[in-house]
């Protein structure tokens, strides 16, 4: 059981190169306020991070970033507003919501943001390698165990 949770948590990511997918730093806001940096696949996700110019990636302080995103009250309706009012106020907290948690991330030195994954057509080559795998790694347990009933037999 240990074996192939190992193969599954350590070894899946490394059987294809992984493909990336770069968003623009644009929009990071609303995934941070919602508690979700990362981006929802149909595929096997293996991570997400912030990325500079060079592709290294940067660590963000999410404290320093969380000053940019305002709360939930701010976006409530007020009593006194209409719901046109309401609309364009709360527009222009996103937006200024967006500039402030964007500037942010970039004074950190983020360039955009990559989700690294493997798409849902490599599910037959996963399956083929981790079988071949299993198979390996079931002969390595069968010589030792072979040998040991040998020494057995009267």
């Amino acid at each position: 059981m240990a074996i192939m949770v190992g193969l599954q948590l350590g070894a899946r990511p490394h059987y294809a190169p992984a493909s990336i997918d770069a968003r623009p730093l644009s929009g990071a806001a609303a995934y941070a306020s919602s508690g979700n940096t990362g981006y929802w696949f149909d595929s096997c996700s293996i991570g997400s991070d912030y990325v500079d110019v060079g592709g290294n990636v940067v660590d963000i302080d999410q404290q320093h970033c969380a000053r940019a995103i305002y709360s939930d009250d701010d976006f409530g309706q007020r009593p006194d507003e209409t719901y046109a009012d309401y609309n364009a106020r709360t527009e222009n907290l996103y937006q200024e919501q967006q500039r402030d948690f964007d500037t942010c991330l970039r004074t950190q030195g983020a360039d955009h943001f990559e989700v690294r994954y493997h798409a849902d057509n490599r599910f037959r080559q996963f399956q083929l390698t981790e079988a071949a795998l299993v198979l390996l790694i079931a002969g390595v347990f069968l010589v030792p165990a072979r040998w040991g009933l040998r020494r057995l037999r009267p």
